[in-house]
Parts: structure tokens; sequence; C-alpha cells
């Protein structure tokens, strides 16, 4: 069963869903948001580790970041970037056209490095533009606004910072490294944006263009294939190794803890 008709099934995502559905209409994408919520992506993500990596997860089986350690210096690679500022709270696009760089693919909501036009940094996620425009104006909300391009920071006004950690948004807004953050729109996107990054390639990049809380999306780089999306290529070799490890030391990967995760997390 794919992700978005487990996650139809459920009252509070419903609207998600059918956005999601019109999405991948209109990009020509498959329906899937997680790897963790579709039984093909997962099975071929297990079979491909488990035929390279099996005597790893035997011999590192106690530590998980040693395994994924090890999965990533057998095949030469490093950690996913490791010079890149992870900030834990939204990044929400704020000018007319924005553009971000899907991360990590079993997110939900998604994780982005912010590319270019301007963002806004929130605590809290919002129902709409103009609920959290009211926040802002009625100081329930920090007032932060950054400016990228070529994915580094180029100007921001920082107004307020009261709810973020202020030495946090000091460092960020000091940083020289691509800014990661929680892409978040509204609740109609949660699962679109997701759904969008399972169907890129690592190198992607996503146009946000917005009027007030119309907005719009193309894939300017980086779609992949049908075929690749299931058989878990876009993917990174580290997700993967996380994914194997949860599957082998039999994690709790039930959908329903899951998407009740997601549920709890929607304002």
């Amino acid at each position: 069963m794919s992700s978005l008709s487990i996650l139809s099934q459920f009252p509070e995502l419903r609207s998600s869903v059918d956005f999601a559905v019109e999405i991948s209409k209109e990009l020509d994408l498959e329906l899937v948001v997680s790897p963790y919520l579709d039984e093909r992506i997962m099975e071929n993500i297990i079979k491909e580790m488990e035929y390279k990596y099996a005597d790893l997860f035997r011999q590192y089986k106690y530590s998980k970041d040693k395994f994924v350690e090890k999965v990533l210096e057998k095949d030469g690679r490093k950690t996913y970037e490791q010079n890149m500022l992870r900030f834990p709270y939204y990044g929400i696009p704020f000018s007319g056209t924005t553009k971000v760089r899907i991360t990590e693919k079993g997110a939900i909501p998604s994780r982005a490095v912010m590319r270019e036009g301007t963002f806004r940094l929130s605590f809290l996620n919002y129902d709409s533009y103009s609920t959290l425009e009211k926040r802002v104006q009625e100081k329930e909300e920090d007032d932060i606004k950054v400016t990228f391009q070529d994915e580094k920071i180029i100007n921001f006004d920082r107004k307020r910072s009261i709810f973020i950690e202020p030495n946090l948004v000091t460092k960020l807004l000091s940083s020289k490294e691509n800014v990661e953050a929680t892409l978040w729109i509204s609740p109609k996107t949660v699962l679109m944006l997701p759904m969008i990054g399972m169907n890129v390639y690592s190198d992607n990049s996503l146009v946000i263009t917005r009027e007030n809380d119309d907005i719009r999306f193309k894939i300017e780089k980086g779609k992949a294939t049908r075929d690749d999306v299931i058989s878990g290529n876009t993917v990174s070799l580290e997700e993967k190794a996380r994914i194997y490890y949860d599957f082998k030391a039999k994690k709790n990967l039930q959908k329903e803890n899951i998407i009740n995760g997601l549920i709890a997390k929607l304002p």
C-alpha cells in the first residue's frame, strides 16, 4: 500500500493528502512521502542493504551511529553535509520567490537547505501566513527574516528573538555554512513537500512562488525517474543505513505510530 493511501485513512490528514495528489498530477510525481510508509521502497532498500552491508550490521549492531559511519566509510563517503548548520526550528518562505534544496527524505515535515530568497525563522508552525504575521505583530512569535543567495546568508533583519534561543540565532546569522531548517508553509503542504523530496535526487532545487497564501511549486533541478523513486535511489546512503539498522534491530516502525507522531506536529 502506498504512503498516501495509508495516510488518507486519517481524517486530520485528508486535506493534506488531497493536495499532495493534486500536485503529484501537476508535476507528474510518484505518490510516496516517506520510505518508512511505503512497502515497495522499504523492501528495495532492505534488499539492497542486506546484500551489501549485512556483515557490517553483525559487527556494529550495538551502535546505530557506528554502523552508519562504517557503511559510509566502506562506500568511500562522508556523513552527509558535515559543513551544514542544522537549525531545529522552522524556515518559512517569505519573499515572492524562494528556492530550497530538500534534504532528509524520511522527514515529515520536510527538512531543507534554504537556497535563495527571504525566509522567516519561527519557533512554531502555523495554519497560514496571515496567522503567522498576526502572531509576529502581537509579539507572540519571533521576528527574524533571513535572505539567502547560493545557499549562503547575504542579509538579515532581526527585530526580536525571544522564543528561539538567542545564542542559536546569533550563531545562525553569523554562519558561513549552508543552513538547513524544517520547511513549513501550511498544514496543507505537510505531505506534498516530502512527496516532492522523495521524487528528487540529492542535488535538487525546488522553486516556491507565493502571493499571500497562494503558493506555486516548480522542480527546477533533480527530478527523478519513477523507477528510481520506487527503487529507493532518491534516498541517500546515510538514510538507507539508518532505515536498515532500524529494521534489523527491530525498532518500532509501525506505520500508525509514525503517522500519529506526524499528526501531533500539526498546528
